[in-house]
């Protein structure tokens, strides 16, 4: 009994590291995109695509690598294809909390969503 509470809270333990990995990536993402910006005064253009295919020419002048999602799920980038792009939006697939996009640009706002989703807080 004493090795299944256990088991759990060191699955759960394991869940919060990814989680934590998983913001801390797309920040690094995050960062990249601001230089890129400030290069090309606007954000790579793409529709909804895994992240890697969409930010591969982010690498490796603005960051080393694309990050892959430390678990199951996977990371997608998102401004509609608007040429000229003055936004953007990433889809984050947490586990301990719901899943979210994290924006940057002139519409990123709290409380604003892509197909229901909300921007993290």
């Amino acid at each position: 009994m004493l090795a299944s509470v256990i088991l759990a809270s060191l699955n759960n333990a394991r869940s919060k590291a990814r989680d934590a990995r998983r913001s801390a990536d797309i920040r690094s993402v995050q960062t990249a995109l601001e230089m890129y910006y400030s290069d090309h005064i606007s954000y790579i253009t793409s529709f909804d695509v895994q992240l890697d295919t969409a930010l591969a020419s982010l690498a490796p002048n603005y960051i080393a690598s694309l990050p892959k999602d430390p678990g199951s799920g996977v990371y997608r980038y998102y401004n509609n294809g608007t040429p000229n792009a003055q936004y953007y939006a990433i889809y984050v697939p947490f586990e301990n909390k719901a899943a979210c996009y994290m924006c940057g640009g002139s519409t990123c706002a709290a409380n604003l969503g892509w197909w229901g989703i909300n921007i993290c807080q």
